[in-house]
């Protein structure tokens, strides 16, 4: 999974060894680190429940410097404006790590774009008998990497932007 990480000041927060927990629905269920460079500032930790996502400082000294970097920052959405806390810092960086374990999923049987709300938009490839044919089998084709490329023109003509990262760098788009 690609590194998911938001620069405040001097200081570029990642999060790391996120992973999924069981737990109720309202929020996100997980489990995660936060690092800043090579030192592990925190612990984060959400049930699910809709409570508001638990961070556990473990180097209190380095924490304490970054989140009154974060604390200092403004965020906005849809005009409405707020302060960054160090919760909804680890909520934010916890949803773009789901998505981002979405696209990695998604993009070996299709194309993945991102429309304008946020939200993905799957293209999968089916031919006759089969269907999802994976995009690595796609690509060995003449045919197949043109047919990837007209689909990728279309979306993009849509609005759409492609966020599938496993053939950013074959022939289809050269």
């Amino acid at each position: 999974m690609k590194k998911v990480s938001k620069k405040f000041g001097q200081y570029v927060v990642e999060m790391r060894k996120f992973k999924e927990t069981m737990g109720h629905d309202d929020s996100l269920p997980f489990n995660a680190e936060l690092w800043v460079g090579n030192t592990h500032i925190a612990n984060c930790y959400n049930d699910g429940w809709g409570g508001e996502t638990v961070v556990a400082p473990v180097n209190c000294e380095l924490f304490d410097k970054v989140a009154k970097e974060v604390c200092a920052t403004k965020g906005a959405l849809c005009k409405e404006e707020w302060s960054y806390t160090m919760p909804i810092l680890a909520d934010e960086l916890s949803w773009q790590c789901e998505v981002a374990k979405t696209i990695e999923k998604s993009q070996r049987n299709g194309l993945v774009f991102l429309k304008e709300d946020g939200n993905l938009t799957i293209v999968p490839f089916n031919s006759g008998k089969r269907k999802n044919i994976p995009i690595s089998e796609m690509l060995l084709s003449q045919s197949g990497q043109e047919l990837i490329k007209k689909t990728i023109e279309k979306y993009e003509k849509m609005g759409l932007k492609l966020v599938s990262t496993n053939i950013r760098y074959s022939k289809v788009l050269i």
